[in-house]
């Protein structure tokens, strides 16, 4: 439930998080009343499993909730990695994984931070990194024998219906994935969405065989984002999730994100 439009209805939060539950789902990202950030812990075939959500703060500056104290989790990144890492210390026998909300709208390539991120969860001992948000699939791989997804993609968000009849998305945004993870063995599932049939599976593949970062070498890499990213214009290039810069970029962000939003509120 860490995601950047929960706080549109915040409302509505706790009234899914029952419907969930009573369904049997599992429910993550969600702050807990005493404030602190826990999993949802679950068993299946005798492994045990731990799942952790994270939006990313850039969103819910941007868009807050003022209507009540319901709260996802959407601290600083490098609090999230120590809560995580003692998470994993504290209870070794569970695979943990990490559900990540980050990067932008549309955006092919995950931002070097995201790497680096993601690359530290699994040096803590994380199982895999699975991300979302840009409503495009991006970049998989396998670091340390472990998978990283740096987005699955769109998969069930159909044009024509949000907004009015407004909201449509651009071919790019048809293929979606899925990660497969069976006994420390990972594969990606390919869909086509948002076409004739709402979701339609078309393939498995290895990860080896998917889309893989273009350089392995994150310096080289961030040089190759600068290059060949989708969003340049006034969008700075997150190459770190700590320090001063960081701070610096993210505060410059979040004012670009509140023009833009203050732009298109003139013009409707």
């Amino acid at each position: 439930m860490a995601n950047n439009h929960i706080y549109d209805y915040p409302e509505k939060i706790l009234q899914t998080k029952e419907f969930l539950e009573k369904q049997g789902i599992g429910v993550f990202g969600l702050v807990g009343t005493d404030r602190e950030i826990s999993p949802y812990e679950f068993e299946d075939e005798n492994e045990k499993y731990a799942f952790f959500g994270h939006c990313w703060n850039l969103y819910t500056a941007t868009n807050p909730n003022r209507v009540n104290d319901e709260k996802i989790v959407d601290c600083k990144y490098a609090d999230f990695m120590a809560t995580v890492k003692a998470y994993i210390i504290s209870n070794p026998q569970r695979k943990t994984y990490c559900f990540m909300h980050w990067n932008y709208d549309l955006e092919l390539l995950p931002f070097p931070m995201h790497i680096k991120l993601s690359h530290d969860l699994i040096d803590a001992g994380v199982c895999g990194v699975i991300g979302s948000h840009s409503h495009v699939t991006q970049c998989v791989e396998e670091y340390k024998s472990r998978p990283i997804a740096y987005c699955l993609g769109n998969f069930y968000l159909p044009s024509g219906i949000y907004f009015n009849g407004k909201l449509n998305y651009p071919p790019k945004a048809r293929h979606t994935i899925g990660l497969r993870v069976d006994n420390n063995h990972s594969e990606v599932l390919c869909f086509k969405t948002d076409c004739d049939k709402p979701i339609s599976f078309e393939k498995t593949v290895q990860i080896g065989d998917y889309l893989q970062l273009p350089v392995s070498d994150i310096e080289s890499y961030t040089t190759y984002f600068r290059k060949h990213r989708q969003k340049k214009l006034l969008v700075p290039v997150f190459d770190s999730y700590v320090g001063y810069k960081y701070k610096i970029k993210k505060r410059w962000a979040i004012c670009r994100v509140k023009l833009i939003k203050s732009i298109l509120k003139i013009l409707r």
